[in-house]
């Protein structure tokens, strides 16, 4: 009976034991953080989605700006590209023009015999235009244009005696530069070009006079002081069509040269 009162206690101690051992039950913590944590994901991913519409909208409106932007650059190259041209063109010209006069036959400019007082007298180039500064510039110039090249010389010389100081004085002695040139007295022309580099440097004629400086050291064959002043031309003045006209006849040295 004892045996058997032990058997049954046993049987009842297993019993309990597989009842203390059998499933726990879920941590509510660990369910709160498990729910907290899936919102959170959901959370950015909403706000990741967010960003990259915003980043695809930022980069939209980038590339139509720089579209526009390129746009804009195409036409102010063409406009500026016709407006060199248009320059080149025009400059191409004249220097034709020019050439075409330096090879004609000169007129030489016979001195009076007279004595110098009558000489002056009767020399309108030489005595020069009655009138306002202007006038007398303008009678230089007309004879200039009009090819009396020794006698627009003397009208030059002549204004700039009587207004040394004179608002067209730079003008006038750039253009008793192109005078001499012309009629290949290159030393005068020298001086004359040279005045207007060293005294007149905001002058109109300043690149010009750079040019024409740089030819007339060609023409005299001094080949270094010459490319000098060309080179000049095109670092003080690149934008100028005085520089289109340098760089053709560095380029015309360089080829002779080689």
């Amino acid at each position: 009976m004892n045996k058997a009162l032990l058997t049954s206690m046993g049987l009842s101690v297993l019993m309990l034991s597989a009842c203390a051992t059998g499933p726990a039950e879920p941590d509510p913590v660990l369910l709160k953080l498990d729910e907290l944590d899936s919102r959170l994901g959901r959370v950015e991913s909403v706000l990741n989605n967010q960003s990259l519409l915003d980043l695809q909208n930022d980069n939209e409106n980038l590339t139509s700006q720089i579209r526009n932007l390129r746009n804009q650059i195409d036409k102010l190259s063409f406009q500026q590209e016709s407006i060199l041209n248009s320059q080149k063109n025009q400059y191409l010209d004249v220097d034709k023009r020019l050439q075409a006069i330096e090879t004609r036959p000169v007129r030489q400019y016979v001195v009076p015999t007279s004595s110098s007082s009558d000489g002056v007298q009767n020399n309108p180039a030489l005595q020069g235009a009655t009138g306002s500064e202007r006038d007398v510039y303008q009678s230089a110039f007309d004879m200039l244009k009009g090819g009396k090249y020794a006698d627009a010389a003397g009208g030059f010389e002549s204004y700039l005696q009587q207004y040394p100081d004179g608002q067209l004085a730079d003008n006038a002695h750039y253009w008793l530069g192109e005078s001499h040139y012309i009629t290949r007295k290159f030393d005068k022309a020298l001086g004359s070009f040279a005045t207007v580099t060293q005294q007149y440097p905001e002058s109109r004629k300043i690149a010009d006079a750079w040019l024409k400086l740089g030819y007339t050291y060609y023409e005299m064959k001094e080949t270094a002081k010459a490319k000098d002043a060309l080179q000049k031309t095109l670092a003080n003045f690149p934008d100028s069509s005085a520089a289109l006209l340098a760089k053709q006849r560095l380029d015309r040295i360089t080829k002779e040269e080689g």
